[in-house]
C-alpha cells in the first residue's frame, strides 16, 4: 500500500513538472516564476530525487522504510527551503540566517494532525494553500504555485490521517422531511444570507459532487450524512 501511495504522486509529478507554465508566451512564464519567487510559493519537485538527496546529505533523518511521496521547494523551486510528505510524516526543512548554515527540520507525525484544509487558487490569486493544524505545532501553512494539485494532496492526507480512532463512528440515520429541502422564499433566503444562516441541502447530491473525479476528496467508504449551505459556501 505504501508503494502504491508513493507511485501515484510520482506519476503526477512527471506529467506536471515538465509542463511549461506558458506554451506561447515566454514573458508570461517569466512573470509567473517571478510571482512564485516573490510570494514564496512552493513548486512540485521530484520525490525520488528528494529522498535520495536527504539520505545522502542527512543520512539519519529518514527512517529505513520511509519514502518521500510529495516533495516541494519554495520560491517557485528556486528557494532554499523545502517541504515533504512522506509515508510517515510531514517533513519541513527551514534554513535559518543569512548563510543558511543553520537548518531546522520540522517533523509532524500524521497522528498529530487535528485538522487540515486546502484552498484552490482564485482568478486573482497567485497561489493555492495547504493548512495543517497539529497538536503541539499549531497552524502550519504552505503556499503552492497554481498548478499544484491540492486535491491530490488532500486525498493523500485523507489516507494518512483519517485512520483508526481518527475516523468517526457510523452516524445514526435521522429521518428528514421533504420540507427540509424545499426552496425557501426570496425574503427568507435574503435574511438567511445576511445573517449567515445555513439551510439544509440534499446530502446525496453533495456526496456525489465531492466524489467527482475532478475533486475526489472523500474516502471510498465515506458518506455525507447531513449537508448545509449558506450563500456559495457549504
Amino acid at each position: 500500500e505504501s508503494h502504491q501511495s508513493a507511485t501515484l504522486p510520482y506519476l503526477f509529478f512527471q506529467s506536471h513538472v515538465s509542463r511549461p507554465c506558458c506554451l506561447f508566451d515566454q514573458t508570461c512564464c517569466t512573470m509567473s516564476s517571478l510571482v512564485a519567487f516573490v510570494s514564496d510559493n512552493a513548486a512540485l519537485a521530484d520525490p525520488k530525487e528528494r529522498e535520495a538527496s536527504l539520505r545522502e546529505k542527512v543520512p539519519d533523518l529518514l527512517m529505513p522504510d520511509e519514502t518521500v511521496v510529495f516533495a516541494f521547494k519554495d520560491r517557485g523551486g528556486k528557494g532554499r527551503d523545502s517541504s515533504n510528505l512522506t509515508n510517515k510524516r510531514i517533513l519541513i526543512k527551514d534554513k535559518r540566517g543569512l548563510t543558511g548554515k543553520r537548518t531546522d527540520y520540522i517533523s509532524i507525525p500524521y497522528q498529530a494532525i487535528r485538522a487540515y484544509s486546502v484552498e484552490t487558487a482564485g482568478r486573482m490569486d497567485s497561489d493555492s494553500e495547504l493548512k495543517i493544524y497539529a497538536s503541539g505545532y499549531g497552524k502550519i501553512k504552505i503556499d503552492f504555485v497554481t498548478d499544484v494539485d491540492v486535491f491530490a494532496i488532500k486525498r493523500f492526507l485523507n489516507s494518512m490521517v483519517l485512520v483508526g480512532d481518527a475516523v468517526g463512528g457510523k452516524a445514526a440515520v435521522i429521518p428528514t422531511s421533504a420540507e427540509a429541502f424545499a426552496t425557501p422564499g426570496k425574503v427568507t433566503s435574503f435574511l438567511d444570507l445576511l445573517g449567515g444562516d445555513s439551510s439544509q441541502i440534499d446530502a446525496a447530491t453533495v456526496e456525489s459532487q465531492l466524489k467527482a473525479p475532478s475533486v475526489g476528496i472523500l474516502l471510498p467508504d465515506e458518506r455525507v450524512e447531513m449537508a448545509f449551505k449558506c450563500g456559495r459556501d457549504s
